[in-house]
């Protein structure tokens, strides 16, 4: 018989349900069935998607954001220390660790139980994806560049998949970025061309509703090597206040050459990649 009654645990994939089912039966014992820092996996973002819905309902917790991104990092195991603490939940010796094991598992079971659709939009129950009508909103994402394709020289179009992140709630969109402008572009292989590249809005948007963009390059100085080229983006984006552009980022591109070569500044629409019941929206996942 289930011990976990809440539709975020119960409703999960067999899989995940049995490790959280584990967890809060201390199965086969508690001294491997609990989870901690350096765990990973769906019922962890599950856990993460639980803890934010209960802070959120409830701030006087006072847990610092964290990531929804399936690890059991350090700011995840701080957020689960102040839950716990605000709980009362001890462990063995008396003291709040910042470990999820029975104690804490049917706790949280029990208080996302009736939580629904925090105001931000966040769900206590994750989809797989929601329509950009539906995504939430936030300020901190990243980009990452994935496959880069080009017909010519001068003012040949380029295209480019670009990957945006959510990294507040673990919600990314795929774009395709159609580059104007260019004076240099060449076909590139390999996925996916550079990491994620950390960004922020000045006022809250949600991650499907970037649609265009202009890029160009920075030269770096070196006296020990030959003059680099450093890749500079701005986006621009739409909320309920209008229409808007972020501060200069830099963006890691691998070690390719991307079109603007030489100072040249690209500019371009994102067409949404990423669609959720037949409308642009973006996915839930890592």
């Amino acid at each position: 018989m289930s011990t976990l009654t809440s539709p975020l645990f119960s409703g999960a994939d067999a899989t995940t349900r049995e490790k959280l089912e584990n967890c809060a039966n201390g199965v086969p014992n508690e001294m491997v069935s609990h989870f901690t820092i350096g765990a990973h996996g769906a019922h962890i973002r599950l856990l993460q998607l639980a803890l934010q819905a209960v802070v959120h309902q409830e701030p006087a917790i006072g847990a610092a954001p964290f990531k929804v991104n399936g690890t059991y990092d350090v700011a995840f195991a701080a957020a689960v220390a102040k839950y716990k603490s605000a709980r009362g939940l001890l462990n063995y010796a008396g003291a709040i660790d910042d470990i999820i094991g029975r104690k804490t598992m049917a706790r949280l079971d029990k208080d996302v139980m009736n939580i629904g659709l925090p105001t931000d939009g966040v769900p206590s129950h994750p989809p797989l994806c929601q329509q950009a009508s539906g995504c939430p909103v936030a300020r901190s994402f990243t980009l990452q560049l994935f496959a880069e394709l080009s017909n010519g020289y001068m003012v040949e179009p380029a295209h480019f998949i670009v990957v945006i992140r959510d990294e507040t709630h673990g919600i990314f969109t795929r774009y395709l970025a159609l580059v104007r402008g260019v004076d240099r572009a060449e076909p590139v292989s390999g996925l996916p061309l550079g990491a994620p590249s950390p960004f922020t809005t000045h006022d809250p948007c949600k991650v499907a509703n970037f649609f265009a963009f202009s890029m160009g390059y920075v030269s770096v100085q070196n006296p020990l090597q030959h003059p680099g080229l450093a890749l500079q983006m701005t986006l621009d984006y739409e909320n309920e206040s209008g229409v808007h552009t972020t501060a200069p980022f830099h963006v890691e591109s691998g070690q390719i050459v991307l079109p603007g070569h030489g100072g040249t500044h690209g500019e371009g629409d994102l067409r949404v990649l990423t669609w959720c019941r037949g409308l642009p929206g973006g996915h839930y996942g890592p």
